[in-house]
């Protein structure tokens, strides 16, 4: 994610050189109170800066992408993983949100991340950084939009994560404030999803400062509606970022007993049918796979069996299992993956 004018006054630990049409403007905290404080809840969930008593603000006033997230922090592990059983969940997600006329907020089309990872190992104040350029995000914003941390849940009692993964990526801060939403059940915060924070921290500090770039910096489709291209007269239309040729919708699933579980998949091709192959990974373990081919413009169940380390999983976790599904479509590359990570629980008879 990447690109505008002369470059404005950055953080000197940001400055590098930059052509003559784009600049880099950066939002957010300046990361400068230590991460003492600490949030975890058994669902989705999103925290974003409402007010910042110091830093380079919470709303972002260009147009263009977000190319760098540095979050300062880590996951709390539990007493059973330092004694060697179960990491915690580790993914996490940044996602565009866009304000609404009624107080609510929308994360827009294409503004959630791909997957990336947080440590829990180290120091409390170590910085990561996030290149959020990665061929399958896309994370467009325009004035006035916020930029979240979404965490996951993470709730695995059999590994001493009973309210979740706790993230201590927040700092005691006087006069900045957080707001919370955390999602019902495996309702889930994803594109399309419109929501009114239910939790203001009151004096803390998500410790997340983002860098859009803009112009040159930008992909073309960040640096405005979309995508400009040329039109027979003269004029120019707007296309959104090219979808991978599968992809998988927000779902709910359910196991069966039988242990093999079906995953909708549409394929977006207009004549020729999507050929690839679906995989599933758990807690960063390989649980199943299954090949595919979808008819064009259709949506099917792609059915996948989980293996031994699968199953076992599911039943260590209480029969409710974040799983990572990806399709790789051929021939294959970024272009054409998509994933989403979705919480498997028991079907009831």
């Amino acid at each position: 994610m990447r690109r505008f004018a002369a470059p404005l006054a950055a953080l000197a630990s940001l400055a590098v050189a930059a052509p003559a049409d784009a600049a880099r403007v950066t939002y957010g905290s300046d990361l400068a109170a230590p991460a003492t404080i600490e949030h975890a809840t058994p669902n989705d969930s999103v925290f974003f800066n409402d007010a910042l008593a110091a830093g380079d603000g919470v709303r972002v006033g260009v147009t263009g992408q977000v190319i760098e997230v540095r979050v300062k922090g880590r996951i709390v592990p539990s007493e059973q993983t330092l004694r060697g059983g179960a990491g915690p969940f580790d993914v996490v997600h940044f996602q565009v949100l866009r304000p609404q006329p009624d107080g609510s907020w929308l994360v827009p089309q294409y503004g959630t991340s791909t997957d990336y990872r947080m440590p829990w190992a180290g120091d409390d104040d170590q910085i990561t950084t996030f290149r959020t350029t990665h061929q399958y995000d896309a994370l467009c914003v325009q004035p006035g939009d916020r930029v979240d941390l979404a965490t996951m849940g993470g709730y695995d009692p059999n590994a001493g994560y009973p309210d979740g993964t706790p993230f201590r990526v927040f700092g005691r801060v006087p006069g900045s404030s957080v707001l919370q939403y955390a999602a019902q059940g495996t309702e889930g915060v994803n594109n399309g999803t419109t929501f009114r924070p239910q939790t203001r921290h009151a004096d803390q500090e998500l410790l997340m400062r983002f860098v859009v770039g803009t112009g040159d910096d930008a992909r073309p489709s960040c640096r405005g509606a979309g995508d400009s291209t040329a039109t027979g007269d003269g004029g120019t239309t707007t296309t959104q970022p090219r979808l991978p040729a599968v992809t998988i919708p927000r779902q709910r699933a359910r196991l069966p007993k039988s242990w093999i579980l079906s995953i909708a998949a549409y394929c977006h091709r207009r004549a020729d049918p999507c050929v690839g192959r679906l995989t599933a990974r758990a807690k960063g373990r390989f649980i199943g796979a299954a090949r595919y081919s979808i008819r064009p413009r259709d949506t099917e169940g792609v059915r996948f069996r989980f293996n031994r380390g699968g199953r076992r999983l599911f039943r260590r976790s209480g029969n409710r299992l974040r799983v990572t599904v990806t399709v790789v479509t051929k021939p294959g590359g970024e272009a054409d993956t998509d994933r989403r990570t979705l919480v498997i629980t028991k079907r009831t008879p």
